[in-house]
């Protein structure tokens, strides 16, 4: 899921990885009853980004930065 901080270039606040679904965080439901949350929302660290997990974007045409960063849920099979 993706909170967006680049207005007109980016997906939705809380999206899937299509930029579709636009729904709060909390209403990310999981695929059927054979699943389970392993842990709550974490911010994922991969990548190029400060020590808070933020990407930060320089527009060269307006002179600012703008940052985003991701957020990470895992789940877990329960048959498996």
């Amino acid at each position: 899921m993706f909170k967006a901080l680049f207005p007109g270039t980016e997906r939705g606040q809380w999206s899937n990885t299509h930029g579709q679904h636009r729904l709060p965080k909390e209403y990310i439901d999981l695929p059927n009853n054979s699943w389970k949350w392993l842990w709550d929302w974490k911010v994922d660290m991969n990548g190029d980004l400060d020590e808070d997990g933020w990407q930060v974007k320089k527009c060269t045409h307006t002179h600012t930065h703008k940052k985003k960063r991701r957020r990470i849920r895992i789940l877990n099979c329960l048959w498996m």
